[in-house]
């Protein structure tokens, strides 16, 4: 699972890179700083997301990003062309060029549950100076699924950080219309979803904890934030629930949450833009 040993001291020489790179001063840092960019430390790399896309990942090769960003193209609001448009589709002749175009591009693929992740981060990044105690410190943590007998990896769709206690919590984020969250033939979905992240998150607890730590250094030093190292983590992975209106949260409350089993801790923040504050970070986070 560790996704940030790769980061040895050496490694530093790589951030002064990107630190003196054009498109990191002269668009992705404004970003970061204003929440419209959130950069996630990798192993050896740095993913930089908008919308919940991956706008460019920076590796010893440089910057990287997706095809289907770089493709520019006016009139474009779905990310579809026709045939006869094909003759009109050029490719961003730099990132630097080509920013704007691409930051664009990324919405275009937006998809439900990673979006309604951006409007939170958008506000409580660690980047923000005005975050508040509660920041996003990650977004989509990699668990390998093989820890708990099955291939591939499990992503964690949001890692909190409470700078004042240093623990790290888990969200799986769930939008109102995910089937996941609903009963099918006596079963919910999640619920076994979050059990296996619990048992995996208990399982790699210290490993978490270093690295995270590492994790921290790599910000503090890269954005120039002053964030304490983390301690210790939630073995409780909560369940977020959003972008739901006011008749949709009737429902929510009498045909969906009632389905979950009392030791699953949900959350709910209607639509996350805009609602967060009040409804999340008010609250105290489960220890």
């Amino acid at each position: 699972m560790p996704r940030y040993d790769l980061w040895e001291k050496l490694d530093f020489r790589k951030l002064q890179a990107l630190e003196d790179s054009s498109l990191f001063k002269a668009h992705l840092m404004p970003d970061i700083k204003e929440g419209v960019v959130f950069p996630a430390i990798r192993g050896g790399k740095i993913d930089f997301y908008h919308v919940g896309r991956k706008l460019f990942s920076y590796t010893n090769q440089g910057f990287q990003s997706n095809i289907a960003f770089v493709v520019a193209c006016q009139n474009r609001p779905k990310g579809e062309v026709v045939e006869r448009d094909l003759g009109k589709l050029t490719l961003c002749t730099s990132f630097v060029a080509g920013y704007e175009q691409i930051r664009y591009n990324t919405t275009l693929y937006a998809e439900p549950e990673s979006a309604q992740v951006s409007h939170i981060w958008n506000t409580h990044s660690y980047c923000r100076s005005d975050s508040g105690a509660i920041v996003v410190l990650d977004i989509e943590l990699s668990l390998d699924a093989k820890d708990d007998g099955r291939p591939g990896s499990d992503r964690i769709d949001l890692v909190l950080f409470d700078t004042i206690s240093k623990q790290l919590h888990f969200f799986e984020v769930k939008t109102f219309n995910n089937r996941e969250i609903r009963e099918t033939n006596g079963t919910v979905p999640v619920v076994e979803q979050i059990e296996r992240y619990n048992r995996q998150v208990k399982v790699k607890q210290h490993e978490l904890v270093a690295m995270y730590e590492q994790y921290v250094r790599i910000v503090n030093r890269l954005f120039n934030s002053e964030l304490p190292l983390p301690l210790g983590v939630s073995n409780q992975v909560n369940l977020l629930i959003c972008d739901y209106d006011g008749p949709q949260e009737i429902v929510l409350k009498n045909k969906i949450l009632s389905r979950l089993p009392a030791e699953i801790t949900c959350r709910k923040i209607g639509k996350a833009k805009g609602e967060v504050d009040p409804i999340l970070w008010a609250l105290k986070l489960p220890k």
